[in-house]
């Protein structure tokens, strides 16, 4: 599906942010502490600390959890008229032993919700799973039943991503191409005190563990993506050995009249961020979307709730204590959705057995 300029702005207002926070390393470098780049414990003023926020983590191991709710609504769609649910994602990382291109990682994720498709047939979703790698070993899980990958094809998949990651100047020595990811941010030089038309601060609680304030407004669509949009510019001449850094080249900034279309559809943009009251360190990012578009041949709305939530105390990392052949299932996959292989098939490069 293609949107109009103006709706897929607003729908993507969204990303926006998220990826800005993934760029900034976003969590605790689980030591470093006391307060930085000015911001004194406890501010009560949001640009100060929206300065202060955004810093590379230097932690060797964390999680990051992802929380997306809401519906959206896309009336003359092919595929899709209605989306409502609710779809959770979190990916843990252990320290990274020397030599190896992927540390100890886990992906988890479930999904519950309902849709309508594009001919009024409703129903429903609700799926759980993920992936492990420790200890040399790959292992999916779907639906609380874990599935060993084995050594041979978890060995050759290690190969193929490491093949893949050397095409673009990534080695497990080089992660980022040799780019520090403080000069990555400098380069980029982001000023996230702009993004919101005003803000708020109030306690923020608890963030896993970590006592918060709490940023809150609406978000100034244009300074968001303005900033963004020049931040990313900027790295191809500053980075030049950051990998894929030239598919930036084409970056195009929106246009005043995109934008002002997008401030129509948007009827709410707010957002909230959580810092570390000790090190000012963002721990959580909360982005509100509320649009309403139906102008043009293909009218939709949308209200979305994004959360991200980032630390450096990481969840263990573990290979499962009983699992079973990842061909039973591939053999459940074809059961339950159909087609040979499953969803799998072009995972494992076509390879079922």
């Amino acid at each position: 599906m293609v949107l109009p300029a103006s709706r897929r702005l607003a729908f993507t207002a969204l990303a926006t942010l998220a990826t800005t926070a993934a760029v900034a390393g976003c969590g605790s470098d689980g030591g470093s502490g006391g307060a930085s780049s000015g911001a004194s414990a406890s501010s009560t003023d949001g640009a100060t600390l929206l300065k202060a926020a955004f810093k590379p983590s230097d932690a060797s191991s964390g999680y990051v959890a992802v929380n997306v709710k809401g519906t959206i609504d896309v009336p003359k769609d092919d595929e899709l008229r209605h989306l409502a649910g609710e779809a959770n994602l979190t990916v843990s990382y252990g320290k990274q032993e020397s030599g190896k291109l992927l540390p100890p990682l886990a992906v988890a994720f479930d999904v519950d919700g309902d849709y309508v498709d594009g001919k009024g047939k409703s129903g429903k979703g609700k799926y759980s799973g993920g992936i492990t790698y420790a200890a040399d070993q790959l292992y999916a899980n779907w639906e609380g039943q874990d599935y060993a990958v084995g050594s041979a094809l978890t060995n050759e998949l290690m190969s193929e991503i490491q093949k893949e990651a050397a095409k673009e100047g990534v080695s497990a020595t080089s992660p980022l191409g040799g780019v520090d990811p403080q000069k990555l941010l400098d380069a980029m030089d982001l000023d996230p005190d702009t993004w919101f038309k005003s803000t708020t601060v109030t306690d923020g609680g608890q963030v896993e563990g970590e006592d918060t304030q709490k940023i809150s407004g609406p978000v100034d669509v244009k300074a968001v993506a303005d900033d963004i949009t020049s931040g990313l510019k900027a790295l191809p001449a500053a980075v030049p050995q950051l990998p894929g850094v030239d598919k930036l080249k084409q970056v195009d900034s929106i246009s005043d009249s995109d934008l002002a279309d997008a401030e129509k559809a948007i009827k709410v943009l707010d957002a909230s961020i959580w810092v570390g009251k000790d090190d000012h360190l963002e721990r959580q990012i909360q982005v509100h979307l509320k649009a309403d578009d139906q102008t043009g041949d293909d009218p939709g709305s949308g209200d979305v709730t994004l959360t991200i939530t980032n630390t450096a105390t990481p969840k263990p990392i573990v290979a499962p204590k009983t699992s079973t052949p990842i061909t039973d299932l591939i053999l459940k996959l074809e059961k339950q959705f159909g087609g040979p292989g499953g969803p799998l098939e072009g995972l494992m490069g076509g390879q079922t057995a």
